[in-house]
């Protein structure tokens, strides 16, 4: 399982430039497809990594050809932290706080020091980002988590975007 480098040491940039590197390895190994996946944040990370190779691609100018490669066959993203932004002001990041093991004290804190390491980058939001055209994706989610509420509207935004069966994610109870 690839380790990349994290906040306050890093930004969501290098964390994204080290999943690239671990997807090409996986091709120069021989694999003709490949998907990505992770849980908490690294499910929020495979999301950013699939909208980042997406975008890459519709680049008409070959800007930023490190990031053209073969689009993920799958995203897997369990209990993903999708929105660094959302604040603790209600919903299921102060109902939930009771049962989840991540106090809510713990996320501010993480999502202050991505936020505050990636500067102007918002990769580390992937909710915030035009959905469309992602790979089959699944999201698993239960209805005890802090970020649960993030996470299903996660999935309504792709369901929304995606338009076909193909490409819906799920939440699970």
């Amino acid at each position: 399982m690839p380790d990349f480098r994290r906040p306050p040491d890093a930004s969501s940039a290098d964390a994204l430039d080290d999943v690239r590197a671990a997807y090409e390895r996986v091709f120069e190994l021989g694999a003709a497809r490949a998907c990505v996946g992770g849980d908490s944040a690294g499910g929020g990370l495979a999301l950013a990594f699939a909208i980042k190779i997406r975008d890459a691609g519709a680049t008409p100018d070959g800007r930023d050809g490190a990031w053209r490669l073969a689009p993920p066959a799958g995203c897997l993203a369990i209990s993903p932290w999708v929105d660094l932004g959302e604040e603790r002001i209600g919903g299921s990041r102060l109902s939930n706080e009771r049962w989840d093991f991540l106090p809510g004290d713990m996320i501010d804190l993480l999502a202050r020091e991505t936020v505050e390491a990636s500067g102007s980058d918002a990769s580390h939001s992937p909710v915030k980002f035009d959905l469309h055209g992602l790979p089959p994706t699944l999201i698993q989610t239960g209805q005890c988590e802090v970020l649960h509420d993030q996470q299903v509207r996660l999935c309504a935004e792709i369901n929304f975007t995606a338009r076909c069966p193909e490409r819906r994610a799920i939440s699970t109870p």
